[in-house]
């Protein structure tokens, strides 16, 4: 191949095999945790508490620990690994680390872990983009753009997304490319996306029962959903970061992971929400079926009535403060999982907790599944603070592009207000 054709073109088939290699494996991934999630929560109580929940954290946060001991590999945080492999310059993957990062991901999220499967996702893309490119002999700046494609292929497979797979690239990596870097890392997201589409049986991760569009009426609400949605993100972010440095201070890694998978198995006994990704619980809110959102719980014979209502808000308030803890402590305690998945999630209870306390307050008449769906990508974008990957991110898992202006503002205003709250000391200090 060295021989026969010019460094472009091997550059470029290359990208479409990484795209198809890690579609592949983030469909398989997807379609596992799918299951053995399924397989887990199939027997439980439907209305009373399930005990099982407290068990679950253990073999999530353990097993999860174990596999990064049993491979000698750390798997933990995989987008900062990624992110400080391009400040380095440095790439060095072997040839497992294409497949141990989505396997510790089952482990941790299929068992119940509180976060996703976007991190290892996009480790392992890039991890087979510098190994592909380290088998077709080409230069470290070509093995640098093809690390950048299968980084970004991971992202596209996991969300079927492929404009938010290349925007994580450039965005949040800050991968510096050239023309041919960029139709790359374009090619490789592409190829993942249809891929990953493929192997699910062409379904969107938020299948929609009905079809939402945009009600320009309801434009100061948006705009107050997108500030209500950055004030949470910097307590989303703040929360997180105090579980992370609590876990990764503790000297014994094995006393952090009991302590957390302790707190994680109370919380989800109480509250099965925090239970995974949370992708059914934001389809159940997409789509307007609410009533069972606390079900296998204690709370699940609570009936839609006036004092049942409040009781769910107040439940829907708690998992909300709990959910930058739990993510933080399944990523820091011994877990390998990814941070995105659980901004979708909180996203999409705060734009119904908002558009359904604005009905009951205010009459405002909101659609409040619209709403769920609109402030999926907010939180996204002021915690992670990728607001362009949040606005795509949003519209393609759930093939909405129709919304992309409702998208664009609250992913605006969210990022903004949490670029406000974050530089206020930093100003307030050099005042």
């Amino acid at each position: 191949m060295e021989q026969r054709f010019a460094e472009p073109v091997r550059i470029m088939i290359a990208a479409i095999l990484i795209g198809i290699g890690a579609g592949a494996i983030t469909a398989a991934l997807k379609y596992s945790i799918e299951k053995l999630t399924d397989f887990l929560t199939s027997g439980l109580l439907k209305y009373d508490g399930n005990w099982q929940y407290l068990v679950f954290p253990f073999i999530a946060i353990f097993g999860g620990l174990l596999w990064q001991k049993l491979v000698r590999q750390n798997l933990a945080h995989s987008t900062e690994q990624l992110r400080s492999h391009v400040h380095s310059g440095e790439l060095p993957f072997k040839r497992s680390h294409i497949f141990t990062p989505v396997i510790g991901c089952l482990i941790t999220v299929g068992f119940g872990g509180s976060a996703g499967g976007e991190g290892p996702s996009a480790f392992s893309g890039a991890a087979l983009g510098a190994r592909l490119g380290t088998w077709f002999r080409l230069p470290p700046d070509s093995v640098k753009i093809l690390f950048g494609a299968g980084a970004a292929a991971g992202i596209a497979g996991i969300f079927k997304s492929p404009v938010g797979g290349v925007l994580f690239t450039f965005e949040i990596l800050g991968v510096e490319l050239a023309a041919l870097g960029f139709a790359a890392v374009v090619a490789s997201a592409l190829t993942a996306f249809c891929t990953s589409y493929a192997l699910s049986g062409f379904t969107w991760d938020l299948p929609l029962l009905h079809q939402q569009n945009y009600v320009p009426q309801n434009i100061g609400w948006i705009i107050l959903l997108g500030v209500f949605c950055g004030l949470y993100s910097v307590y989303y972010r703040r929360t997180q970061q105090v579980a992370t440095r609590y876990f990764e201070s503790q000297k014994r890694q094995w006393v952090g992971a009991l302590i957390f998978s302790i707190a994680l198995g109370v919380s989800t006994f109480l509250l099965p929400l925090l239970f995974g990704e949370g992708y059914g619980t934001v389809t159940q809110l997409v789509n307007g079926t609410d009533s069972s959102l606390f079900e296998n719980s204690l709370f699940s014979r609570i009936e839609m009535s006036e004092s049942g209502i409040w009781i769910m808000l107040l439940g829907v308030v708690a998992v909300l403060l709990l959910k930058g803890f739990a993510v933080g402590g399944t990523n820091s305690s011994g877990g390998v999982a990814g941070e995105f998945a659980p901004t979708i999630f909180s996203g999409a209870l705060c734009g119904y907790l908002f558009a359904t306390c604005a009905n009951m307050w205010f009459a405002a008449d909101l659609p409040v599944e619209s709403f769920a769906l609109i402030g999926s990508a907010s939180v996204m974008a002021g915690a992670i603070k990728a607001p362009l990957m949040a606005i795509f991110i949003g519209a393609e898992i759930s093939d909405r592009y129709n919304l992309i202006l409702p998208f664009i503002l609250v992913c605006g205003f969210s990022w903004l207000v949490v670029y406000l709250c974050e530089s206020a000391p930093a100003r307030t200090r050099s005042c």
